[in-house]
């Protein structure tokens, strides 16, 4: 592979024009798909466009949007990337390392990775919506990279990675990951599981489904469990399943 040609590139509420520029710069260097900007207050200038050089087309073409969940409901994976880290106790904050990246873009699926504002990331909220978050390390007394300094620095990394860790496995398709989760999330519901504990263990379940990457027949399997599970639950009979899928048939 000599580009990251099913990579996408996605600033969140960008300032800087040398950020953006820079950032387009880096992009085209290493083949990115695309750069999408999120709630950027400039836009594209003409000043982001003269720190972009080689990147100047990529930038030009940069597609904007009003908010994250826009920008990411075509991707197959959404992937944050964040400098403020947390512990396993921070299900929000737990991060891994960039090379965790590397099966879903050898996948050939659509891979987005998620770059915050240069003065406080991404927040609680837009992390949520990601599939889970890396860091790029660095010396502890000062980890916090520049934005347009982190895009280049995770997409050389991934360049230089992508061709010697090809994944064997194939990553579930994501309708099928949100058809597992609705069984999981009623599961909860259904079993008595405490409610204040449903928002933590459903991210969890989220990034191990993600980490474990099944593939469309173990996913199937499992959600066929918990299907069965929350109609014994519910006291619906296997046979009135059958009867009413007869009925609409």
């Amino acid at each position: 592979m000599d580009s990251l040609s099913n990579v996408y590139v996605i600033l969140v509420q960008p300032t800087g024009e040398f950020n953006v520029g820079l950032a387009a710069r880096a992009s085209a260097n290493f083949g990115v798909a695309g750069l999408r900007i999120v709630n950027a207050p400039l836009g594209v200038s003409s000043s982001s466009l003269r720190y972009s050089s080689g990147g100047r087309e990529l930038l030009q073409n940069a597609a904007l949007y009003r908010t994250l969940d826009e920008a990411i409901q075509d991707l197959d994976y959404a992937i944050a990337t964040t400098a403020r880290t947390g512990g396993k106790r921070n299900v929000l904050r737990e991060t891994y390392r960039p090379s965790s990246i590397l099966p879903y873009i050898n996948s050939g699926k659509k891979v987005g990775l998620v770059f915050g504002r240069e003065d406080r990331g991404l927040t609680n909220e837009e992390l949520v919506k990601c599939d889970f978050a890396v860091t790029i390390e660095a010396y502890e007394g000062y980890p916090v990279l520049n934005l347009s300094h982190a895009v280049a620095v995770l997409l050389h990394y991934l360049f230089i990675s992508v061709s010697q860790s090809a994944s064997r496995r194939h990553p579930a398709l994501a309708p099928l990951r949100a058809a597992f989760l609705d069984q999981f999330s009623q599961l909860m519901r259904n079993s008595g599981y405490p409610e204040r504990k449903w928002d933590e263990t459903w991210l969890t379940m989220r990034r191990v489904l993600v980490r474990a990457d099944p593939d469309e027949w173990e996913l199937a399997l499992l959600t066929g469990a918990l299907r069965a599970a929350n109609r014994a639950l519910s006291g619906e009979t296997k046979e009135a399943v059958e009867d009413r899928q007869l009925e609409k048939g």
